[in-house]
């Protein structure tokens, strides 16, 4: 689960998140003491609120929650996944602003916590998804995925393969990519799954398959 916590007073929680069962959590995070001061309990119930799409009453809280942890950078990039549900809600007068909102906590949370790739990745996602009228900015995206490779080989492939998967043209390239970082981590489930992805793409569907086979045995 790429929302997964540590810490085994969490267990009980972290299970209900596992299994999709969004509304008990939340209920039963609002039943503990203090929630809203510990910031790994509020950050379940946030969770429990964004997968719900509970997405104005969830933008209301988060204005109190970062202004309490003001330096929790989960809270910051569930607080920008959210904005950005609210910008595909809303008018188009008004989508762009929430995009922006978005953006500008997605920068904190990487500021907060460069060493999550989780939000770094999705910080690439939307740099290279939205339009530019949103803050969308293709080479900034181009430029974060770079960075992340010389930081870290296997996630910077990840990142730049996805980049050029958005353009049919590029395909090829991608798996290329893709092979030659297997080679030096045969065993990485994120390469494995994206190059099923594209082996499918292709309707290969029994290489597809395998290699989901092998990474869900490595997870």
């Amino acid at each position: 689960n790429n929302f997964a916590q540590t810490g085994p007073e969490l267990n009980p929680l972290q299970d209900l998140l596992d299994h999709h069962k969004y509304r008990a959590l939340s209920a039963q995070v609002e039943q503990m003491p203090d929630h809203q001061k510990s910031p790994e309990l509020a950050l379940f119930k946030a969770k429990a609120m964004y997968l719900l799409k509970d997405t104005e009453a969830l933008d209301t809280w988060m204005t109190q929650l970062l202004k309490e942890h003001p330096t929790h950078a989960q809270l910051h990039f569930i607080g920008a996944l959210n904005k950005f549900n609210l910008a595909q809600e809303a008018s188009i007068f008004s989508a762009a602003g929430h995009a922006k909102d978005g953006l500008a906590l997605m920068k904190q949370a990487v500021a907060l916590d460069p060493a999550d790739l989780e939000i770094q990745h999705a910080l690439i996602g939307f740099y290279s998804g939205a339009p530019s009228i949103a803050g969308g900015d293709e080479e900034e995206a181009e430029r974060l995925a770079n960075a992340m490779f010389a930081k870290d080989p296997v996630q910077g492939t990840v990142a730049k393969a996805t980049l050029l998967l958005k353009d049919d043209d590029n395909v090829d390239k991608a798996q290329t990519m893709i092979e030659q970082q297997l080679a030096a981590a045969p065993q990485d489930t994120d390469l494995l799954e994206l190059k099923a992805a594209i082996l499918a793409s292709k309707d290969q569907d029994k290489l597809a398959f395998d290699l989901y086979q092998q990474a869900a045995e490595l997870a």
